[in-house]
């Protein structure tokens, strides 16, 4: 699976570079001004237009819909020469010198409403030509959505379909069947909603939601390619589909994106297949999807009860069926729900053209109720819009039935994460070693997903590299102090953020100061603590005792971690600083990294085109090295020059950087790799003998927990809010897993109320499910910074 998307990605990435190359060329070779009239036709190439077949590739013609004398391929590069006046053809010359007609739709151009229009010639097959008319007076356009810069750029044309987005089967779900909008001066559109056009996630990224203004997915970085494949009544919202294949809408200002006009207007309800959400009759029964079926193994079900209203859900005999129908959509599936209405989450799918066995009708006729046997309780609805029934919907007997993904009982609830304020850091970011290695990792067979809230302003994170803090001075441990019962076993040790280190006993419910420092990290024998102060690495007795520096060093340094064996430590130095280009588009982004992304262009083009404007900034340069435990024997890893907040078990060392989650070897000759790439993927958790990668991701003002397989497979949302109908949405951080990998235990400033409030810790099972707060009360700071919180051992 992980090869599989990472030849998408790359053909995804490829094509995204020459979309960005094709933009920014365009914005200097091109007018600044759009040509109000079309011109007469002109035979020169410099007059013409750089195009790149899509993905689909596309067919040479002799004429508009006439015989086909070529197929070109996906990313060869085209003259656009002239325009049929519909501007749905394209006459264009290839790079040898072949001449002939394209469709505008099957390759990616710019600057199309500056090409003369021409009079195609007739087709010599019986293929009717497009009629040539006198070149209409242009209309308004609706306008494009936002690009990198500012600068005004001609109307472009609808990009090339993508294959992802046609094998992926957009869903249809409305309370009539989907329309294609009618764009001004072109004719109707023939964009299906199984189709789409290829767009770019602007620089600073974008948000996925389930709906226009509805509740956000996951986040989706900058300069990132995605398929477009419909739009609401007025283009301020996409439907759109990513590269891991997730579905949903996002605000156009947010892409790079052209012949938006040529997509279908979708009523906004169409269905983002989410993990599992809950129906709105609040039932409870939440179930783990099979991507973290793949990660985990699932333990016994824990039943809980998440409010006073929750009731647990009992099994519906399936209705008797009264009628057939036929699923009457094109291009798509049709959603199948647990209620009549299009807030109820999805149990099935029916396919174009499917026979349906209809045993019902909403009251007010809008929603169906079909029968089929691999549903969960063997039923669900479906639009009536979108069925063609062979009698009347009048004739059917009304129902109010609802219907949930499985006839258990209820997983616990989810955590909620709030809006990040942000506050000045005091660490760089990294993650918490787990403790044992003895067992496998299981989790919870149901874990609470509850889709995240709608976007806010979005919070900047916090500086890459801190500067380094005063070493806190050493104290006494303190008396123990008693709390409630956990019902957990071990040891987690944690830091307050404000200088002391302490020790809970989750078994006796004790909890004591260990010593003073930051980013405390405990052995996997659970025997030795070690801790980072202003001056070094400090090592200390979990019982106290034996306090001594392992590592005196005036560098920067973050995030000790020790290996499996204890014999080692591994950690986050700051070892100088590189210069790159602030820019909007690509983040901070040197001169090499720029040619790896466009290795054909010449660097002095590539540096007038994407950096000119921008100011040249010095970065930290950040790297891993490791130690012994007597801090002996120091080494650098082989790492990203950015890279942050180690964790290490059995499988390697995984770390976080501005490329992602990666994954390297303390071995001279070692070589990192990439698991997850994100810019907003951080602290990282690997489970004790090499299972799922645990981390923290940004969405929107909130931070979340997410889980991942090491080869990159199965990311799933560990924790999602619970509701927002809330002034200001918690967050969820600082991630480690327990010594079995069985619980993980982090921060949440998420109160009972669900409102953001002081920070706690909190665990939950591997798979998401029964999150509760600890009984500890006590107050811990946190800034955003990758602190490492907190580690648990035996």
């Amino acid at each position: 699976m992980k090869n599989g998307r990472i030849q998408t990605n790359r053909q995804w990435r490829l094509l995204s570079g020459l979309l960005i190359l094709l933009l920014m060329a365009g914005a200097i070779v091109m007018p600044l001004s759009l040509i109000s009239t079309p011109v007469a036709a002109q035979s020169s190439m410099e007059d013409g237009k750089m195009a790149v077949v899509g993905l689909d590739g596309a067919a040479l013609q002799e004429a508009p819909g006439g015989k086909d004398v070529a197929q070109l391929t996906a990313g060869d590069v085209l003259t656009a020469l002239s325009r049929s006046a519909d501007s749905k053809y394209l006459q264009v010359k290839t790079e040898r010198g072949v001449e002939g007609w394209v469709a505008t739709s099957s390759v990616v151009v710019f600057g199309i409403d500056a090409l003369p229009v021409v009079e195609p010639p007739k087709p010599a097959t019986a293929t009717p030509a497009p009629t040539a008319t006198k070149p209409p007076t242009p209309t308004a356009q609706p306008s494009p959505t936002a690009q990198p810069t500012p600068t005004a750029q001609p109307t472009p044309t609808a990009l090339p379909r993508a294959n992802q987005a046609a094998e992926s089967a957009t869903e249809a779900e409305a309370a009539t069947p989907v329309k294609a909008a009618t764009p001004a001066g072109t004719g109707t559109a023939t964009a299906n909603a199984g189709e789409g056009i290829i767009g770019v996630v602007i620089g600073t990224g974008a948000t996925l939601y389930d709906a226009p203004d509805g509740e956000a997915l996951q986040s989706a970085p900058g300069a990132e390619a995605i398929s477009v494949t419909g739009r609401d009544s007025d283009g301020a919202w996409l439907m759109v589909t990513t590269l891991d294949g997730s579905e949903g809408w996002m605000r156009a200002s947010d892409l790079v994106v052209f012949g938006v006009d040529e997509l279908p207007v979708m009523s906004g309800q169409e269905s983002v297949e989410k993990p599992a959400t809950a129906s709105p009759n609040a039932t409870g029964a939440i179930t783990t999807t099979a991507a973290m079926a793949a990660i985990v193994q699932p333990a016994a079900t824990v039943t809980t009860t998440t409010t006073a209203t929750n009731t647990a859900t009992t099994a519906i005999e399936p209705p008797t069926t009264e009628m057939t129908g036929t699923a009457n959509v094109s291009g798509s599936r049709l959603n199948i729900r647990a209620g009549a209405g299009s807030a109820y989450r999805i149990i099935g799918k029916a396919s174009s053209g499917e026979e349906l066995a209809v045993a019902a009708r909403s009251e007010d006729d809008a929603w169906l109720l079909i029968v089929r046997e691999d549903l969960p309780q063997g039923a669900g609805w479906v639009s009536a819009g979108l069925v063609r029934l062979d009698g009347a919907v009048s004739e059917l007997p009304a129902s109010a039935d609802e219907f949930t993904a499985a006839a258990t009982t209820p997983a616990p609830g989810a955590p909620a994460p709030s809006a990040p304020v942000q506050a000045t850091p005091t660490r760089a970011p990294a993650a918490s070693t787990p403790a044992q290695a003895t067992a496998t990792p299981s989790a919870s067979a149901e874990a609470t997903q509850i889709a995240p809230a709608t976007e806010a302003p979005t919070v900047e994170p916090p500086a890459t590299a801190p500067p380094a803090t005063e070493a806190p001075t050493a104290v006494a441990p303190a008396a123990s102090t008693r709390t409630g019962a956990t019902g957990l076993t071990g040891t987690i040790v944690f830091q307050d953020g404000r200088g002391g280190i302490h020790a809970y006993d989750l078994e006796r419910g004790e909890v004591r100061q260990l010593t003073s420092g930051y980013d405390p990290a405990i052995s996997r024998d659970g025997s030795k603590v070690a801790v980072l102060r202003g001056d070094g690495i400090y090592s200390i007795n979990i019982d106290g005792s034996g306090e001594r520096k392992v590592f005196a060093s005036s560098d920067l340094i973050t995030s000790p971690k020790w290996s499996p064996d204890g014999n080692w430590i591994v950690f986050t130095r700051m070892i100088g600083e590189y210069k790159c280009w602030q820019t909007e588009f690509f983040g901070c982004i040197t001169l090499r990294e720029l040619r790896e992304r466009f290795p054909f262009a010449p660097p002095a083009v590539l540096q007038k085109i994407f950096l000119s404007g921008y100011d040249r900034v010095a970065i930290p340069n950040i790297g891993l090295t490791r130690i012994n435990a007597d801090g002996g024997e120091f080494r650098d890893i082989a790492a990203l020059d950015s890279a942050q907040a180690p964790d290490w078990n059995e499988d390697g060392i995984v770390y976080q950087s501005k490329a992602g989650i990666e994954v390297t070897q303390d071995k001279p000759d070692g070589e990192t790799r990439s698991v997850q790439w994100g810019n907003w993927d951080w602290d990282p958790d690997w489970a004790p003998n090499g299972g799922p990668i645990v981390y923290q991701s940004k969405e929107g003002p909130h931070w979340e927990i997410f889980s991942i397989n090491p080869d990159g497979s199965g990311v799933f949302a560990l924790t999602r809010p619970v509701t927002t109908l809330v002034d200001e949405l918690p967050s969820n951080v600082a991630p480690a897993f327990s010594p079995d990998g069985q619980n993980i235990v982090y921060l949440s400033n998420r109160q009972d109320d669900n409102e953001a409030g002081p920070w706690r810790l909190w665990v939950m099972d591997a798979g998401g499910g029964n999150q509760r707060p600890l009984p500890l009360d006590m107050e811990i700071d946190y800034g955003f910074g990758g602190e490492q919180v907190a580690s648990w051992g035996p």
